[in-house]
Order: structure tokens, then C-alpha cells, then sequence
């Protein structure tokens, strides 16, 4: 599933190398049609969380690896996978998610990036996970 669903570059030592083959926000109940047993779509749900583990992980160490940092706020649908984050927190002091980390969030956070300003964010603005 790895090798035709995930495009990675292990040659590369940058992790944002790891790139999806295809969109999967809608599920991918096109990949192995012929697979349609409960038993199949459970095995496809189980793998299917494991990549997404694995590339959390591969892209969390980067990012500790790339910016020292002892926190990490993630932003994204993705940081609402509470099984994906508590794999990566043995790496990180604190990790935060946003109350809403999905798209409204992901664009308050691209705006202070270009801005290159500094906020300070209450306890209404995030979560410690």
C-alpha cells in the first residue's frame, strides 16, 4: 500500500519529500475494488492509519531535528488524528492543537507567517494534547 500510495524519497534527507500518489480526503474505496469483505475494509482502515502515522512521525522528527524547538503546534485536519499525535509526543515537551485546526486555522496561522508577526495566543487558541 506504502509503495502505491505514498511517494517517498528515501534517497532524499528531506522529509517533505513524502508526497500522497493520490487525493485520499474522500477514502480510497477505488484502490482494490476487489477487496470488499468487512474483514478487507478493516485491514485497509488499519493500514491506511498506519502510513499516516508513519509519515506524522517521519515529519515531526524533521521538524525537531530541523528547529530544536521543544514544542510543536500542528494545524491541519490531519492533528485531529489523536493516535497519529500521541505517537509523536515521546519527541516533544508540549505539543498544541489549535481548537480548530482545519482549514480557518491553518489560514490565521499563514497570515501571521507572512506577516512575520508575533501573537500570543490565550488558553481559547489552543489545547495541550
Amino acid at each position: 500500500m506504502r509503495k502505491e500510495l505514498i511517494d517517498v524519497d528515501h534517497d532524499k534527507a528531506n522529509p517533505q519529500e513524502i508526497r500522497m500518489r493520490e487525493n485520499m480526503h474522500r477514502g480510497c474505496m477505488w484502490w482494490r475494488p476487489e477487496l470488499e469483505s468487512k474483514q478487507d475494509m478493516y485491514d485497509i482502515a488499519a493500514a491506511t492509519q498506519f502510513l499516516f502515522e508513519y509519515a506524522v512521525n517521519i515529519l515531526s522528527i524533521y521538524a525537531k531535528l530541523t528547529t530544536g524547538s521543544k514544542h510543536i503546534a500542528l494545524a491541519g485536519g490531519g492533528a485531529l488524528n489523536r493516535d497519529a499525535i500521541e505517537k509523536i509526543k515521546p519527541h516533544w515537551d508540549t505539543v498544541y492543537v489549535p481548537t480548530n485546526p482545519g482549514d480557518p486555522g491553518s489560514c490565521i496561522g499563514a497570515v501571521v507567517a507572512k506577516s512575520k508577526q508575533k501573537i500570543v495566543l490565550d488558553k481559547q487558541w489552543y489545547q495541550k494534547v
